[in-house]
């Protein structure tokens, strides 16, 4: 399929037309900061929209964001624009779309054909159902070099002091091209670069790409870029290019972020606006289980994992503010782990609060039937528990602190309670064993009941345990993807500005590769099992069909005294659809128990085994039905 037959050239687009009209009536402030392409079209910066308000409060002065992946995505329309978005970093697409106007190299960098090939094998894709071909983005990244002149000439037409880009996952090429062509015509304008990308040496790396940027800020900026804003009314400017953060130890002194420019531009740009619209807050940062554990493979928070949270009443405030402000669908926490003290202090300060939105958190995996429902009555009905694994020893290699009886007693408890989660089964561990992922194979197909993943291999990150210390891994020769020194112009070191690496250890699950096409075939059955066939390989889809008797279920419904229906519908050839069990039953179905304090008979037990309602890990007795609440809230209280 060639998008450009439907898609205009940016010069004859009416994209770039209404995007001159906006302009004209624009009203822009001395410091413009712009999210460059590709990045989500559903949700503001939180980043830029807190730089924004702490300029105001704490420097006096004006900022304004401007939306570059708006007009951006306004152009190449949302599906090729989610495309760009959600694809593995791995291939550097969205970096390859602006490297030759960055950096003057070859179009689409070194090896593009490959890059773009590979992404088409690892997500299962042909050109025939991919939204482009390799032609199509060929003649993109030749029209980008027309974007970018255009931007740039709007932005200059505001005769700005300060313009800076924020840089995350693949943002850096197309804001190093914007930056570049904002100082060519407008020599005096301060330029500014910062955000992920610029983390801790990474900044070091970004300076190296072009000497048309004049500062790079490394870290949180809640503190550095006031301060930067006041030293340049002074005529005091640092003299040190890279800018080092100072954390923000306080949270509740960040002023609420005002997304109204998000909002009017992406009004007046796309058409109709996106779906599912977002919006982004945060109560915490760092991770209170990090600080203590890292988990091995894990490169968030770069290297401040130092936990900080805001009071639970300041959050309410800040959420209540927005969404009396902003149009949205779902209240998405930028945290990289909720509170653990949230359970009592905030959730119940915002339950009957925001019942029209869904509310999204990262957490642990070891959520208990408790928190599951407090979770709920808060509307709190997205989460993202770190499950990774349903093997006890690949939990351990990853630092977890988590068994695998727990992960499967949090997905149980999501489906009990209607929570939409979002997990991930990882492979390709330094020094997992094949007979890691045997177990996990013998366990998935019992699973079907509950929410299925999406399956990934590990990456290599950087901040994580196995790029500081990659020796106690047995990991070798780390070094960057070789997609960096593809895109990146020769003189650059590429060390210095990626955030994947590749290297050689030992993985039982790589020198298998059998092994992970089972987990492959596996995880494809179950995930049909649950959505329509077009979204069985979309990662974006986490939530059931609407329609909860369409699902797989195992299932325990009391119909007397001592009498319980069990259905199974997991499609288990040998187990019976329903059967009328005993309370006995019912409570092994539903328990989860030492297997040296069991609180059934060995027959009972014996039985739920061979009928796989339960399995046998951990030294557990671990159930695997799922009940009303209220129903297996009396059978664990059976069992304390």
């Amino acid at each position: 399929m060639n998008i450009f037959s439907k898609l205009e050239s940016w010069n004859d687009s009416k994209a770039r037309e209404s995007l001159i009209a906006m302009f004209e009536s624009y009203q822009t402030e001395e410091v413009i900061l712009i999210v460059p392409p590709v990045a989500h079209l559903d949700r503001p910066s939180l980043a830029l929209h807190i730089l924004q308000a702490c300029a105001a409060k704490y420097a006096g002065t004006g900022v304004s964001v401007f939306y570059g992946n708006i007009a951006f995505g306004a152009w190449i329309g949302e599906e090729i624009n989610n495309m760009f978005s959600y694809l593995s970093p791995s291939y550097l697409l969205s970096e390859r779309l602006f490297a030759e106007t960055a950096y003057g190299n070859s179009l689409l960098g070194k090896n593009a054909e490959v890059a773009f090939n590979a992404m088409l094998r690892d997500y299962s894709k042909s050109e025939d159902n991919c939204v482009l071909s390799f032609s199509d983005l060929q003649t993109l990244a030749l029209e980008a070099k027309h974007w970018v002149s255009d931007i740039a000439k709007l932005v200059v037409s505001k005769a700005p002091k300060v313009v800076g880009c924020s840089t995350s996952f693949e943002q850096t090429a197309a804001s190093v091209a914007l930056l570049n062509a904002i100082k060519d015509l407008s020599p005096e304008t301060i330029t500014i670069i910062g955000g992920p990308n610029c983390a801790a040496d990474m900044a070091e790396g970004v300076a190296s790409l072009s000497a048309s940027i004049d500062y790079i800020f490394s870290g949180d900026g809640e503190i550095v870029f006031p301060t930067f804003l006041k030293q340049m009314k002074a005529g005091n400017l640092s003299k040190d290019r890279i800018i080092r953060s100072l954390p923000c130890l306080d949270m509740d002194l960040i002023p609420t972020p005002n997304y109204k420019e998000f909002y009017d531009q992406l009004s007046y740009l796309i058409e109709p606006l996106p779906r599912d619209l977002c919006i982004p807050f945060e109560s915490s940062r760092g991770c209170w289980w990090g600080e203590k554990h890292q988990c091995t493979f894990c490169g968030l928070n770069s290297n401040n994992l130092k936990y900080r949270k805001k009071s639970p009443i300041r959050v309410v405030e800040e959420l209540e503010e927005l969404v009396t402000s902003y149009p949205a669908k779902i209240l998405a926490a930028y945290d990289s782990i909720m509170p653990q003290s949230y359970y009592t202090e905030f959730l119940p300060l915002i339950k009957d609060r925001f019942n029209e939105f869904g509310i999204f958190y990262e957490q642990r995996s070891n959520i208990n039937l408790k928190q599951m429902g407090q979770l709920k009555e808060a509307k709190v009905d997205i989460i993202q528990p770190g499950i990774e694994a349903i093997s006890t020893s690949l939990l351990k290699r990853m630092n977890k602190g988590i068994r695998t009886f727990q992960n499967i007693a949090t997905m149980r408890y999501a489906r009990i309670f209607d929570v939409a989660i979002n997990w991930n089964l990882l492979y390709g561990f330094p020094g997992d064993q094949k007979e890691d992922y045997e177990e996990t194979l013998r366990y998935l197909p019992l699973l079907h009941h509950l929410t299925p993943p999406i399956l990934f291999s590990v990456k290599i990150e950087r901040f994580s345990l196995y790029f500081y210390k990659p020796s106690e891994f047995g990991i070798k020769n780390l070094r960057p993807l070789d997609s960096y020194s593809e895109v990146l112009p020769e003189h650059v070191d590429p060390r210095k500005i990626a955030y994947r690496f590749t290297c050689e250890y030992d993985s039982g699950s790589l020198e298998n590769p059998e092994i992970i096409d089972k987990l492959k075939n596996e995880i494809t059955l179950w995930r049909s099992k649950w959505l329509p066939k077009e979204e069985i390989n979309d990662p974006r889809v986490i939530s059931p069909p609407e329609k909860e008797e369409t699902l797989p279920a195992l299932k325990v419904t009391k119909v007397a005294n001592d009498k319980y229906t069990l259905v199974d519908t997991r499609g288990i050839a040998e187990n019976m659809n329903t059967q009328t069990i005993s309370h006995e039953q019912a409570y092994a179905a539903l328990v989860t128990m030492s297997l040296k304090k069991l609180a059934i008979s060995r027959e009972v037990h014996q039985w739920a085994i061979a009928n796989k309602v339960a399995i046998e890990i951990d030294g557990m007795h671990v159930a695997l039905a799922t009940a009303n609440p209220d129903l297996l809230g009396v059978f664990e209280a059976q069992n304390t």
